[in-house]
C-alpha cells in the first residue's frame, strides 16, 4: 500500500512557515498550535531551513544549561 502513495497524497497543504529571526518561543506556540512537530524557515520567500522538535528540544536544554552556570 505505502508503495503507491505519494508523498503529494499525503503531505499537508496547509504551508505554516517561521522567518529566522522570529523568537524560537514564537515558533514553538506555532507548532503546538497548529500540532505540527517542524516548521519550514523562510527568508524572502526562500527556503533556507527546518526547525523541528529536536531542535527546540535542544535550545531549551541549552537555555537551562546556560541558566544553571549562570546562577553559580
Amino acid at each position: 500500500l505505502l508503495a503507491k502513495l505519494t508523498v503529494g497524497e499525503v503531505m499537508s497543504r496547509q504551508l505554516i512557515t517561521v522567518g529566522p529571526d522570529r523568537p524560537v518561543e514564537e515558533a514553538a506556540e506555532r507548532m503546538l498550535d497548529h500540532r505540527i512537530g517542524s516548521l519550514p524557515v523562510l527568508e524572502g520567500g526562500r527556503l533556507v531551513g527546518i526547525l523541528t522538535e529536536t531542535d527546540l528540544l535542544r535550545a531549551f536544554v541549552h537555555a537551562r544549561t546556560a541558566g544553571t552556570a549562570a546562577r553559580r
